[in-house]
């Protein structure tokens, strides 16, 4: 911020400071240049588009783009503008361009852009140079140029170099001598370019953005000279008895020292005496590689390459050496052969794998059956029944040892039947353990009436008896009651299955009565199974025994 004020004197005795005046910063950044693309037009022109940016652009008032040749030629044109995008309409020569940032307190540093000429191959106009000594050259140009243009420029230059530029007024013929201030350089190639331009004499350039059109370019040597350098690099590849392929790196441009015309590929088998009457095979200039055909078996070659330009042949590359393939090492490498070792290949690999993976996954297999379903115990080899604990009283045990043992010292002219019915179910399978049953409810029995166990007894208690009374049919068969007695009073038996511990510690323990359990039930239990096995084995008929 500025205020001014006056100095106070006689005359003026009172001085009061002025407005504030502002004063913006200085604009310390370059702005950034972010495209310059080219679009080639008609009649060989292009449109510029030129794009930037700006850090401290709200510092920013406007923006100085300023364009010119880059051969130097007058003028360099100034373009104000306040966005950050500016189109041009160009020749195809190349410019320098500027951009600077602007405000009331100056400019910023300038962002630099060459824009390159554009590529010649769509010119509509063929050139023509011809070399009248190192001082001077004509160019000219088929097209009637001059009913339609009276003002040309011309420029030329070398790879690396200042272009140079030449305006001139012709209305009469269609070429122009131009005599040089410098002489041209030998072994360069020099690029000559005609621009025609909308305006009358003086021809100089009025302006940059769409002022002149370029017509044709063309490429030219004053002197041609053979290339300095030789093709690196040699290398070989598809070796087979009889050919081989050879490649090689291309020689610099700068050595070439003219037009490139291609390349002398040297190569005999005679490795120790080489002479320039060797056979040589010439190959294009835009090829780096060649196959050598007819060649011998198990022979070792040796190989140079060397370049050529319109002057002559230039130095040959050192020495590289190679060799075929022998007879028996023949390889078949035609698309069908290399197909079926394909296929050969990719089958073997395939059942490769599948066999691991087969083998993977049985392992595999097996660990999880193994964890998940493993193997179920054969119940038979369990010592789970070996250790039964007694939880009856041993009264009751001895009881039941008292009752075996008259079973097995009967009297022997008593008969014992014994249904074949029993031996299929459970409960002849079980017969120990279900005379071991003691617990009956003998209120239930006197309800019922005398069983066919009473019956028996009270026959056994006459013994002088001769007749034997017949035991009913009825009272032989199964009754329903005493068998919904006998499941009240036994507990229930487990269906036999292949592998239930349970089942044959039932088998194996017999059933074992309550603790309260008097002894004589115990003892009328007893005598009532005596009485009704005696009762059955007299009533049996002669011929059923």
């Amino acid at each position: 911020m500025v205020q001014i004020q006056c100095v106070a004197n006689d005359k003026c005795t009172q001085c009061p400071w002025s407005k504030n005046f502002t004063v913006p910063p200085e604009l310390t950044d370059k702005p950034v240049i972010e495209m310059v693309e080219d679009f080639p037009q008609t009649r060989g022109s292009r449109l510029v588009i030129i794009k930037w940016k700006f850090a401290a652009s709200e510092l920013a008032e406007g923006y100085s783009v300023t364009v010119g040749k880059a051969s130097g030629e007058d003028p360099i044109e100034a373009f104000n503008t306040s966005r950050t995008l500016l189109r041009l309409a160009l020749s195809h020569s190349a410019y320098h361009l500027t951009i600077t940032a602007l405000n009331k307190a100056g400019t910023s540093p300038a962002a630099q852009r060459t824009i390159p000429p554009l590529d010649d191959k769509d010119l509509y106009g063929k050139l023509n140079v011809t070399f009248n000594g190192n001082m001077s050259f004509t160019v000219s140009w088929v097209d009637d140029l001059i009913t339609t243009y009276s003002c040309f420029s011309v420029e030329w230059w070398t790879r690396g170099e200042k272009a140079a530029h030449k305006s001139f007024y012709e209305d009469e013929n269609n070429y122009e001598v131009i005599h040089l201030e410098e002489p041209l350089e030998l072994y360069k190639k020099y690029t000559f370019t005609l621009h025609t331009r909308p305006h009358k004499e003086p021809c100089n350039l009025k302006f940059i953005n769409n002022s002149e059109n370029t017509y044709g370019s063309i490429q030219a040597f004053f002197t041609e000279g053979s290339p300095i350098s030789a093709p690196g690099n040699i290398s070989s590849s598809n070796v087979s008895q009889s050919s081989m392929v050879l490649e090689w790196t291309a020689v610099p441009e700068e050595d070439n020292r003219g037009f490139l015309l291609g390349y002398f590929l040297h190569y005999t088998d005679r490795l120790q005496d080489w002479t320039d009457t060797e056979p040589n095979i010439t190959v294009d200039a835009g090829s780096t590689s060649y196959e050598l055909v007819d060649l011998q078996s198990n022979t070792m070659y040796r190989v140079q390459l060397s370049a050529f330009t319109g002057a002559g042949m230039g130095v040959r590359s050192s020495a590289a050496y190679f060799e075929t393939k022998p007879e028996g090492l023949l390889v078949d490498q035609s698309p069908a052969s290399l197909m079926v070792s394909g296929v050969i290949a990719g089958t073997i690999v395939g059942v490769t794998l599948l066999l691991l993976v087969v083998h993977l996954s049985s392992q595999l297999l097996k660990r999880a059956k193994k964890r998940l379903w493993p193997n179920i115990p054969n119940p038979g080899n369990s010592n789970a029944i070996q250790k039964i604990v007694g939880v009856c009283d041993l009264e009751l045990l001895e009881l039941i040892n008292r009752q075996m043992l008259k079973e097995e010292q009967g009297d022997s002219n008593s008969l014992h039947i014994v249904d074949g019915r029993e031996e299929m179910s459970l409960v002849g399978n079980l017969h120990r353990n279900a005379d071991s049953c003691l617990h009956l409810n003998t209120d239930h029995e006197e309800s019922q009436g005398p069983s066919l166990s009473t019956i028996a007894t009270d026959r056994a208690q006459d013994p002088t008896s001769d007749t034997i009374t017949s035991i009913p049919t009825d009272m032989r068969q199964t009754d329903p009651v005493l068998i919904s007695t006998v499941a009240h009073q036994c507990h229930p038996l487990a269906f036999l299955s292949d592998y239930t511990t349970m089942e044959l510690f039932q088998q194996a323990m017999p059933q074992c009565v309550p603790t309260n359990t008097s002894s004589s039930s115990l003892s009328s239990f007893e005598s009532q199974d005596q009485s009704s096995q005696i009762s059955q084995a007299r009533s049996v008929k002669p011929d059923q025994s």
